[in-house]
């Protein structure tokens, strides 16, 4: 059967990943995993380089194929600093280049839904929504990380606990935007855990402020905005 590059691409490293297993006794495989093979539409990337922080600077002038690997090695990355952080997210177990190779959230092969897919009771709901809030303020924290496309699709729920995914985009706290890109990660949550009639909950310039810890003061939006302007020059 003939194969495209990518498939000899996703074959060479199941090659690659198997070795390891048998030479390398810290190399440890789940019984069930999943491939995550990153894009490489150059139109579609172009837009992603506002989320290069300093870690990979350096590589913001080489090829788009080589920007596209450095995507894949910095959500290797952000996901270590996850779990090391006690953050529930898939472990990395193995990557090469533009394909990383993860732990699965499910079970017998069934994923775990996303938030968006997850039916809640109302005490569900209201857990989900205290799981979400300690998982952003601990990546905040301890990950100095912001997840910066935060939304029901990147949340899984299984068995009664919130798993955080697609950490490629997310940027450190010292990043230029990251403050504006965390108020936007709040305000998606809200709007989400509003529509689902969630009763205790807090407006997203408020989760923003639980969040950070900062005693932004504001009258309106567009006041709300400046101040973390103002903040994230001082956080830089």
């Amino acid at each position: 059967m003939a194969l495209s590059a990518r498939g000899r691409r996703v074959l060479l490293f199941i090659a690659m990943v198997g070795g390891s297993k048998r030479k390398g006794k810290e190399c440890v495989i789940p019984n069930e995993c999943v491939f995550k093979i990153h894009k490489t539409s150059l139109n579609e990337f172009s837009r992603r380089r506002e989320y290069i922080d300093s870690r990979y600077a350096g590589f913001l002038n080489s090829s788009t194929k080589k920007l596209i690997d450095i995507w894949a090695l910095k959500e290797v990355h952000n996901l270590n600093r996850l779990r090391r952080a006690g953050v529930l997210c898939p472990e990395v177990v193995a990557h090469r280049k533009q394909i990383l190779l993860l732990s699965f959230i499910g079970n017998e092969g069934i994923p775990a839904p996303t938030l968006h897919e997850a039916v809640f009771s109302s005490t569900q709901l209201k857990s989900a929504y205290e799981q979400l809030l300690a998982a952003i303020k601990t990546m905040f924290h301890k990950c100095k990380l912001v997840h910066g496309d935060l939304s029901e699709y990147n949340l899984l729920w299984f068995n009664g606990a919130l798993h955080v995914i697609d950490l490629s985009q997310a940027v450190l706290t010292e990043h230029s935007s990251a403050l504006s890109y965390l108020y936007r990660d709040c305000t998606n949550m809200y709007n989400y855990f509003k529509d689902r009639g969630l009763k205790c909950l807090v407006d997203a310039r408020k989760m923003f402020c639980e969040v950070t810890g900062f005693d932004v003061q504001y009258t309106d939006e567009s006041s709300f905005l400046i101040r973390i302007e103002h903040l994230q020059r001082n956080v830089s």
